[in-house]
């Protein structure tokens, strides 16, 4: 690769990066390279560990902020609505009711909100929606007609399309993790090879020619087998033997693009290269694994929340009820001015958790939404939607039984 297509390279590949550190990293191995020429080996070794280590300190600042994020908004999601239902224990007015469910709300969709325009976490996988799932949502039409329960339909057709598509999201998700974790395995095993063989060349070709490539390297043997195939083309240029700009995924496009660097040096290139690239490729794939794992296991705060709000509001509604026992359903048997006696009267609990039925949906839906934004940078990845609907639908279908059931839970513990 010469100095020109080289530079080209850099350039595309930093100003196409999600990853500020990693822009810089690039940046500054062109600007050296451009003044004294020491090579992907000399800047590596100098370079890569520092950078590395604000790599770390940064992710594990951003894991604690994210895991609090997900934290007060559980609690945010419980508690509000809670507190929203003790109002509404205190109005008998339709209308007073139905405003104070609206309110209710907006209180998943702002902290939903708060964190679409917070969060700058970007998805390192280029992913494909799959337009198969949008049939999902016929789901809701015969179910519909044979309930007449429209929250519950939309319920389950959102969740339908959203588990189809979530499904698919999550295999290329794993596709791409499988061949990014590969690559550090071929990395090594090039080094073992490259210390009794002649040059990089007949070293690569060894490993191409393995039988067991497919179970030693993962995915990352779909990307060797077009190794190889470029590798013995007619029209095979030194230049595109690793480096696809194609690669949908960032981190590994970043890795082969370094990899190509090295194999640029020469055939005869040596093995404290390979190391250096290889100790690249653990450390990064170290990193963004522990963080993805770690937001996975925050998210489940979150995840919970509307299963939460509902056990706590039907707890809450059950000793809220416990006090009006005595209490007259009507204004009537009242001798009060009927504008205060209201306030003396037992509630309508049937309306007031009718009222809140929508809003169990609404914070599903943003529960999910944030999950999928948060843990894997990307709305496409609606499988946490689809599961937190999962809940939601359970609840609506089996609302009086599961109702019922902690009702009986509470009252037996007063």
């Amino acid at each position: 690769m010469d100095g020109y297509s080289e530079s080209i390279a850099i350039n595309s590949l930093a100003l196409n990066h999600s990853h500020k550190t990693f822009q810089s990293f690039l940046f500054s191995y062109y600007a050296i390279s451009k003044s004294n020429t020491p090579g992907l080996d000399s800047f590596v070794s100098k370079t890569a560990d520092v950078e590395f280590e604000k790599i770390i300190t940064q992710d594990e600042k951003s894991i604690g902020k994210v895991t609090s994020v997900f934290m007060y908004g559980a609690m945010a999601m419980i508690m509000a609505p809670i507190m929203m239902l003790t109002m509404m224990f205190m109005q008998t007015d339709p209308h007073s009711i139905q405003y104070i469910a609206y309110v209710l709300f907006l209180i998943p969709v702002m902290y939903a909100l708060y964190v679409f325009f917070t969060n700058s976490r970007h998805s390192d996988v280029s992913l494909k929606y799959n337009r198969h799932s949008l049939f999902g949502l016929a789901f809701a039409i015969p179910w519909f007609a044979a309930t007449h329960d429209w929250l519950a339909s939309i319920s389950l057709g959102i969740l339908v399309m959203a588990i189809i598509n979530g499904v698919s999201v999550s295999r290329q998700l794993k596709s791409w993790r499988s061949k990014t974790d590969g690559f550090p395995i071929f990395i090594r095993d090039l080094i073992e090879r490259r210390k009794v063989d002649s040059n990089f060349i007949v070293s690569i070709k060894k490993l191409l020619k393995s039988p067991e490539i497919g179970k030693k390297y993962m995915m990352f043997s779909e990307i060797l087998e077009d190794v190889r195939a470029r590798l013995y083309e007619i029209t095979y240029t030194k230049k595109d033997l690793f480096y696809d700009p194609n690669l949908s995924s960032k981190r590994l496009r970043l890795m082969m693009f370094i990899l190509q660097i090295v194999f640029d040096g020469g055939y005869a290139t040596s093995t404290s290269s390979l190391e250096r690239v290889y100790n690249f490729s653990v450390k990064l794939n170290f990193i963004k694994n522990k963080i993805d794992d770690s937001l996975k296991t925050s998210s489940m705060l979150l995840f919970f929340a509307p299963l939460m709000f509902f056990v706590s509001m039907v707890g809450l509604s059950s000793i809220l009820m416990s006090f009006t026992v005595g209490m007259p359903d009507s204004t009537s048997v009242l001798s009060f001015d009927p504008k205060y006696a209201s306030f003396l009267i037992k509630p309508d609990f049937g309306q007031l958790l009718d009222a809140l039925k929508p809003a169990l949906v609404i914070m599903s839906v943003c529960s999910g939404l944030v999950i999928s934004r948060v843990t894997y940078a990307t709305f496409f990845a609606t499988l946490p939607l689809g599961l937190s609907l999962v809940i939601t639908f359970v609840i609506l279908v089996g609302w009086d039984f599961f109702f019922d059931v902690i009702s009986n839970l509470v009252n037996s513990a007063l």
